[in-house]
C-alpha cells in the first residue's frame, strides 16, 4: 500500500502526473470540512462522485488490469488535502 496526499487547486486536480502509477484498489479520504468531487478531467462542482466532508470512498479494480492514477481527478476547495491510499498494480 502507498499513500498520496493531494492538495486541491483552483480547478480539477490530477492525482498524479506520473503515467507509470497503476492501482488495483484506491481509498479516498476527505480530510476537510468541505465537499470534494471525484472523477475524470471533466469533474467540477456539479459533476463527479460526491465525497462528503470527512468521508471516504473505496474503489476496487481488477488486480491484473488496474487503473492509471493519471486518469483520476479531484475537485473541491483550493488548498484542501485529500489522502489517497492505493495498492500498486503491475
Amino acid at each position: 500500500m502507498r499513500i498520496l496526499q493531494v492538495t486541491l487547486g483552483a480547478a480539477a486536480t490530477q492525482l498524479t502526473t506520473n503515467p507509470k502509477l497503476y492501482a488495483s484498489a484506491l481509498i479516498f479520504q476527505d480530510n476537510a470540512a468541505a465537499n470534494v468531487r471525484l472523477g475524470d478531467n471533466t469533474v467540477s462542482s456539479t459533476k463527479g462522485i460526491l465525497l462528503s466532508p470527512s468521508g471516504s470512498l473505496t474503489v476496487l479494480v481488477f488486480p491484473f488490469h488496474g487503473t492509471h492514477l493519471v486518469d483520476w481527478y479531484l475537485y473541491g476547495t483550493s488548498g484542501n488535502v485529500i489522502d489517497v491510499l492505493y495498492e500498486e498494480a503491475n
